[in-house]
C-alpha cells in the first residue's frame, strides 16, 4: 500500500528531489554542466517566474494594439470598398438608371481607389502579424534559454497543479492512515524516508 501511495502521490516530489541530489553530486565531482539558476529551481518546483522584462512586454503590447488598429482599418477599407463597387456596379448596369460617363467614371474611380486603400491595409496588417509574431517567437525562444540553460539532460517534469494535488491527497491519506494506526510510519520506512 505504502508503495502504491509513493508511487502516485509523490512520484514527481520524489523525482525532482533525486534530480536535485544526481546534479548536486555530479557538480561536487568536478563535473563540467552550470548549477541551475533560482528561477529554473523554482520552475521545477511549480512557482512559474515571469522572466520577460517589463520592456519586451510593453513592446509586444504595443505592437497587438497597432495590429488590431490596422485590423480595425482594414475592416473599413473592405467595407469602403464594398459599398464604392455597389455604387459602380449600379451606374454601369445595363438597364438600371441612366447616369452620365462621367457619373460611371467617377464612381470607378473611386472603386479603385476603395480597392487600393484596401489592398494598402491588407499589406500593413500582414506586416503587422509578421512583426508581432516574430516578437512573440523571439520572447519564447529567450525564455526557452533561460529555463534550459542548467538542464542536465536529466531535467525533471515541474510540478504542476495536478502533482500539487496529488501530493496533497497523499498528505492526507498518510494522515488518516496514522491517526487509524499510530504505529503506521515504524512500519513504513519508506514513507518516512520519502517524508524526509
Amino acid at each position: 500500500c505504502s508503495v502504491v501511495l509513493l508511487n502516485v502521490c509523490f512520484e514527481r516530489p520524489l523525482a525532482i528531489i533525486r534530480s536535485e541530489k544526481t546534479t548536486a553530486a555530479s557538480q561536487g565531482k568536478g563535473s563540467s554542466s552550470s548549477p541551475r539558476s533560482a528561477a529554473e529551481i523554482l520552475s521545477i518546483h511549480g512557482i512559474n517566474i515571469d522572466t520577460t522584462s517589463s520592456s519586451q512586454r510593453q513592446k509586444e503590447f504595443a505592437l497587438r494594439q497597432e495590429l488590431e488598429m490596422k485590423q480595425k482599418k482594414l475592416q473599413m477599407m473592405q467595407q469602403e470598398e464594398v459599398r464604392t463597387k455597389g455604387i459602380y456596379d449600379n451606374a454601369a448596369a445595363p438597364g438600371g438608371l441612366v447616369e452620365s460617363q462621367a457619373t460611371i467614371q467617377e464612381s470607378k474611380r473611386q472603386y479603385h481607389v476603395a480597392q487600393q486603400a484596401r489592398e494598402k491595409a491588407q499589406k500593413e496588417v500582414n506586416d503587422a502579424k509578421q512583426l508581432y509574431a516574430n516578437e512573440i517567437s523571439k520572447t519564447s525562444k529567450q525564455l526557452g534559454k533561460s529555463t534550459d540553460g542548467g538542464a542536465t539532460g536529466e531535467s525533471p517534469r515541474s510540478m504542476n497543479t495536478v502533482a500539487l494535488e496529488l501530493q496533497h491527497q497523499g498528505f492526507k491519506l498518510v494522515e488518516t492512515l496514522i491517526s487509524n494506526d499510530p504505529g503506521y510510519l515504524q512500519n513504513h520506512n519508506d514513507v518516512v524516508r520519502a517524508f524526509r
